[in-house]
């Protein structure tokens, strides 16, 4: 199967997984893991669309990187971290899925350059204490964190209950995420978007105009003086008949 066909027939298994649990259309997004690639086949893959790539080799992406030179591209470091190579990884990636040590953690953050963005990162939590496995022990965990609100409390209970009774387990801060400010932030995830954005926000219990000026900054330029759309939706959708939820 070619590159064309594998990106095509991926993306159809996306596209009916995200129908079945009733996810947004492209709200999955797809990352090709490009290591031990040629420059030439990840090209290939661009021109299909496909905008994320993971490497694990630090050398070998640094180098492949800047020979594309492609700013919409986003770059996710997904290989083991040595201490020498945060710098590079600093420097290059826009994600890095293996922070294993506090001391990797605090090189990334203090060897970011300050004209990027923040450094997107996800820590690998070894929460069955084995010292076989990688990862940073929960003891070493600063704070548990949780969206809490606003929005509607059926869907936010199973993550605040759960990070609030971590928290309490461990004795740790909890910190309570506010739903809005995520969504606000979300796009930043997965697209190189700089500040300030203009964002249509619709949630389940929210529909809103912000501008989005920086982190903590935002204005709200128009709202619905009524239902949000998702509520407008499940309304809807009880008035017809169909099973709940009704949105798209």
């Amino acid at each position: 199967m070619s590159i064309i066909e594998n990106i095509d027939h991926i993306r159809k298994k996306i596209s009916v997984t995200e129908k079945r649990f009733k996810r947004r259309k492209s709200s999955v997004s797809l990352l090709a893991v490009s290591k031990t690639r040629s420059v030439e086949t990840i090209i290939t893959a661009i021109n299909q669309g496909q905008l994320h790539f993971g490497e694990n080799y630090c050398q070998e992406a640094v180098a492949k990187i800047e020979a594309i030179n492609n700013p919409k591209l986003v770059w996710h470091f997904i290989g083991p971290i040595q201490s020498n190579k945060t710098r590079q990884i600093t420097n290059h990636f826009d994600w890095v899925h293996t922070i294993d040590r506090i001391k990797i953690a605090r090189l990334l953050n203090e060897q970011r350059p300050e004209n990027l963005d923040p450094l997107n990162v996800c820590v690998q939590v070894n929460i069955s204490y084995e010292n076989s496995k990688s990862g940073i022990m929960l003891d070493d965990v600063d704070a548990i964190a949780a969206t809490a609100g606003p929005g509607l409390i059926v869907c936010l209970s199973v993550g605040l209950s759960f990070g609030k009774a971590m928290a309490s387990s461990l004795n740790k801060p909890f910190i309570a995420v506010n739903h809005l400010e995520g969504h606000a932030l979300s796009p930043k995830l997965n697209s190189k978007l700089n500040y300030p954005y203009l964002l249509l926000l619709i949630s389940g219990g929210h529909t809103q105009f912000l501008s989005v000026k920086g982190l903590g900054e935002y204005k709200r330029l128009g709202t619905t003086i009524d239902d949000a759309l998702g509520e407008a939706f499940d309304k809807t959708a009880k008035m017809l008949g169909i099973e709940f939820p009704g949105g798209p």
